[in-house]
């Protein structure tokens, strides 16, 4: 079973607690309501469910399209910015909701991470090894105890590696990619998405598939006032399911045509 992965509770519960310390208490009771009356209801019908049909992915979707309204009327209310990315964590939490049942999971052991995720070793000016880590959005991955030389490191090994966006434009595309390239130093083999509620990438900017580190690029609302698209969400989970069963899959040598992957 997976471990922690309620990033918005967190941040949610962080923002209760600053507002408490700066002594608004009214402001602190409605923040406390809205997580007995909102954030509640709506983490709990989403563990409530554990089906992987297409059917469960729309649910888990239209409990996302319900809850989003909510948190807008938060922010706009009490007046909470950009920058406490309160937002952001609802689309975090959300990708734990949307995957933590693919049966490969819990198979293969991974589990979810967000900070101090495997990004290769270096050499230090000692002569040392020297972990590199990279924090990601939402991780699924699998922690080892590694020994080098006579010191012993945990790292945890990124198998998809997922930035998600409030809206991409070309100055996001870009950090993501830079997120994407530290990813396969480390990891050639991790699979790297990005999801966003909404695209302000003009056409003739966006990369091609050979041309980016990133594997695919998921916009699932497109305008802020649009509804979020339940295709995409699905397509989006399809993508990393199938990553993850091909982990587990025997492969069978090519023996004749083209052998080259795509």
């Amino acid at each position: 079973m997976v471990g922690f992965y309620f990033y918005h509770e967190s941040n949610l519960d962080g923002k209760c607690r600053d507002i408490n310390a700066n002594s608004y208490r009214r402001v602190f009771q409605e923040c406390i309501n809205f997580k007995h009356d909102f954030y509640t209801p709506y983490k709990e019908s989403q563990l409530a469910i554990t089906g992987i049909t297409r059917a469960d992915i729309d649910r888990k979707a239209a409990l996302l399209k319900d809850y989003y309204p909510r948190v807008d009327t938060l922010e706009k209310t009490h007046g909470i910015k950009s920058q406490a990315k309160l937002r952001p964590t609802v689309l975090e939490e959300f990708c734990g909701f949307l995957l933590k049942d693919i049966p490969e999971i819990q198979r293969l052991n991974l589990d979810f991470f967000n900070k101090g995720v495997f990004a290769g070793i270096v050499l230090d000016r000692g002569g040392n090894a020297k972990i590199k880590t990279k924090d990601i959005d939402f991780c699924i991955g699998k922690k080892f105890d590694v020994n080098i030389g006579e010191e012993q490191y945990p790292i945890i090994i990124p198998v998809i590696a997922i930035e998600c966006k409030t809206y991409i434009d070309k100055t996001m595309l870009s950090e993501a990619q830079f997120t994407a390239q530290k990813m396969k130093q480390g990891s050639p083999n991790v699979k790297v998405y990005c999801i966003s509620e909404q695209n302000q990438i003009d056409v003739d900017e966006i990369p091609t598939k050979g041309r980016t580190p990133l594997d695919q690029i998921f916009i699932i609302r497109g305008k802020p006032a649009n509804p979020i698209s339940n295709d995409a969400i699905f397509e989006f989970f399809n993508e990393v399911k199938i990553a993850l069963e091909r982990l587990s899959h025997e492969s069978i040598r090519i023996e004749i045509g083209g052998i080259l992957p795509d």
